[in-house]
């Protein structure tokens, strides 16, 4: 606004026209610059008291717009209640608030009061207000050392908030360590080196946000060699998302040193990834590849497919089942009643969806994969089984060995699941999570969720993230239907794989997971391979139906 007024001011053809004109005599020239530049002054002393007052009254109105917002998003926040307000036009409710938006439009101001009334918030109790706050805060300009003052009460608000939800520190951290400003990066480091278990916990994620930074590089290498097997579980998890040669003779130390064999596996699959070959788990092995590669060894292209570990070839719905402590969430909604492949294109026997087979029900498919599962499952793994709808159901209340007649309880569960109104996914999430055994959740939906504590995907997001930083389970996701973005970010955030499995009654034409392929059984790009889902559902001996 004020360069286009100075612009215009100075554009005038008139004043340039009479001071450039000969006829003018000097002191009426002067007369005139003397005016254009009082000219000028007033145009600009107008303006910034316009522009002024417009910011004070643009943060009285977003302030009050604010309020009414935040009213609305922490009744919708409450546990047992249901997102959304006032009802629309055709009987349905209104989303519910977002105070985000709002808060990131006082932060553009770029004002003292502005940051004032931000500071003021990041104060709240209110996991959701705090995160909200904190981004707006580091979203402020870097001008007249707003920002900077912006970024301390960052850093000063999270040292005085021990008391915290762990979902607004882990957000919190995440911010700072993917802000610019050496100030917040120092401050993430300086919690990632301390004696603080959880927050060093919580910071080496937060660090996972700088992969090419060296300082962050080695400050997960050194909590490798942690006591704390949570510490070390957190350190192999940030590591995954770097790239660099100097890890891996860290790893080859760590695989002779490293007791738990979870880790140790996790160890393995990492170094393999990054050597591209695979010496197995014998140190001195390890060791004389690399007195022979190392001086001259290259990083290949990451996933390049030169080698990998594969701990079993067991799976479930195309990801692979590996782990001995396992929590498996299915979907009792209504929803899955419905068909999940058949008709003409189906393929294979009758019955089974074939030519003369009938429509299955999802929830049939969902049962028969499961049950497949349990049944091939070593006895000394240890299982539980929880199905949600209106909440969650557990078949125990924790894990279970399959030994004895635990296997033929867990299919004798399964097959007894019946069906009920909504999907309450976080509910479900939050039971597996308590169980602290529980180290891979495999989590099957055909739908968003509806109901339960939480029922926004963002806000499960957020909450899943945060207690599964310190949990550190990996959560495999399946979408039984379409491809859902929130069961996809749910995987990513949480070290799993996603896949979907299409239930449409012409589904083994394009069924199969993304990566799944091969001839013995995994479906392909098309829906599989010679002796498993054949190119219109089931192959030439007929697999399961629609399964990645």
């Amino acid at each position: 606004d004020l360069e286009r007024i100075v612009s215009l001011v100075h554009s005038k053809h008139f004043f340039n026209g009479l001071l450039r004109s000969k006829s003018l005599e000097s002191g009426m020239r002067t007369k005139f610059v003397i005016g254009r530049g009082l000219a000028v002054l007033c145009g600009l002393v107008i303006l910034f008291g316009d522009v002024s007052s417009a910011r004070a009254a643009s943060l009285s109105q977003l302030a009050e717009e604010y309020q009414k917002a935040k009213r609305e998003f922490k009744l919708a926040s409450t546990p047992g209640r249901r997102p959304g307000g006032r009802r629309r036009g055709g009987g349905k409710k209104a989303p519910p608030a977002k105070i985000e938006p709002i808060l990131l439009r006082i932060a553009k101001l770029n004002t003292a009061a502005a940051l004032k009334f931000l500071v003021k918030e990041y104060a709240d109790p209110h996991p959701g207000v705090i995160a909200a706050s904190a981004d707006a805060l580091l979203s402020m300009e870097n001008k007249a050392a707003v920002r900077s003052v912006a970024v301390r009460a960052v850093i000063g608000g999270f040292d005085r908030g021990r008391k915290w939800p762990l979902s607004a520190k882990v957000h919190v951290l995440d911010l700072l360590a993917a802000d610019p400003s050496d100030d917040a990066f120092e401050f993430v480091l300086r919690q990632a080196k301390g004696t603080n278990a959880e927050l060093k916990i919580i910071a080496l994620g937060s660090l996972s946000s700088r992969p090419k930074n060296r300082d962050a590089l080695a400050v997960a290498l050194d909590a490798l060699s942690h006591r704390s097997f949570d510490v070390r579980r957190a350190a192999f998890r940030t590591l995954k998302k770097f790239r660099d040669k100097s890890m891996v003779p860290a790893l080859i130390e760590r695989i002779g040193k490293e007791k738990d064999a979870g880790l140790k596996t996790e160890n393995l699959q990492l170094l393999v990834k990054l050597a591209g070959v695979n010496m197995g788990l014998v140190t001195k092995d390890w060791e004389k590849w690399w007195q022979v590669e190392g001086d001259n060894f290259k990083l290949g292209k990451p996933d390049d497919g030169r080698t990998r570990v594969v701990a079993t070839d067991m799976t479930y719905f195309g990801i692979e089942v590996s782990s001995k402590r396992i929590a498996f969430l299915v979907d009792a909604s209504k929803s899955m009643q419905g068909g999940a492949g058949g008709g003409k294109k189906g393929g294979g026997r009758k019955g089974k969806g074939g030519k003369g087979g009938g429509r299955r029900k999802k929830i049939d498919v969902l049962k028969e994969e499961l049950t497949g599962i349990l049944k091939k499952l070593p006895p000394t793994t240890a299982v539980n089984i929880i199905y949600f709808h209106r909440t969650a159901f557990s078949w125990k209340d924790r894990l279970q060995l399959l030994k004895g007649k635990g296997r033929e309880e867990a299919i004798s569960f399964v097959q007894s699941l019946t069906l009920e109104l909504k999907t309450a996914i976080y509910d479900a999430l939050e039971m597996a999570l308590k169980d602290k055994r529980v180290d891979t959740i495999y989590l099957l939906s055909d739908g968003l969720p509806i109901g339960g504590k939480i029922s926004e995907p963002n806000a499960i997001l957020r909450e899943v993230r945060a207690m599964n930083r310190i949990r550190g389970a990996k959560i495999h996701c399946i979408s039984f239907g379409k491809e859902t973005e929130f069961l996809k970010k749910l995987a990513a955030q949480n070290d799993g794989v996603y896949r979907t499995t299409n239930p449409n009654p012409n589904a083994g034409k394009k069924a199969g997971g993304k990566k799944a392929g091969g001839k013995n059984g995994r479906a392909g790009r098309n829906g599989g391979g010679k002796n498993g889902r054949g190119k219109n559902g089931r192959g030439k001996n007929g697999g399961d139906p629609a399964d990645p």
